[in-house]
């Protein structure tokens, strides 16, 4: 057993009261809730253009690409929803009381990619001989979010005293 003097303890307790002031500090510039953009991007994550490009370079039949464009922005005013329902059953919640970016994104590409599954699959059940399976729903959303990562990292990235 290590003896301490009196010096030891001041020592100690110095980079203790050290510490504690960093956690404040430091805690001070933790966001308590998610950007504005967060929500947005997800509310318009499924761009025309992007959707379009998408379903060209999948070979999904274009009759059935308005219907599919249309139930998708159907789909995604429900997206903030969903967003918050997955986060209520994580532990802890990355959305409050502190904002954890990283967990946020995994959460909102989970809610946007069973938005594109559940539209994909209704279309797939309704138009069984259109080339619609998992790796053309999978395809596409990786092209959709790898096309919009930037604008994604930068909102995650969104300090509240910056302007966007």
């Amino acid at each position: 057993m290590i003896k301490c003097t009196e010096g030891h303890k001041a020592s100690r307790f110095a980079l203790i009261l050290l510490y504690a002031a960093l956690l404040i500090h430091g805690s001070s510039y933790a966001q308590s809730e998610p950007p504005s953009c967060f929500y947005q991007i997800a509310e318009v994550f499924f761009e025309d253009g992007a959707v379009i490009e998408s379903l060209s370079i999948y070979k999904v039949e274009q009759n059935i690409w308005t219907p599919i464009l249309q139930s998708l922005k159907a789909l995604s005013k429900q997206s903030p929803s969903r967003i918050i329902a997955l986060a209520e059953i994580e532990n802890p919640n990355p959305l409050t009381p502190v904002f954890i970016p990283d967990a946020a994104a995994r959460l909102l590409q989970k809610a946007l990619y069973e938005i594109l599954f559940t539209v994909m699959q209704s279309f797939r059940n309704a138009y069984p001989n259109n080339a619609i399976n998992q790796n053309t729903i999978d395809g596409m959303f990786r092209y959709l979010w790898t096309r919009q990562y930037n604008q994604i990292q930068a909102c995650l990235t969104f300090s509240p005293g910056e302007q966007m």
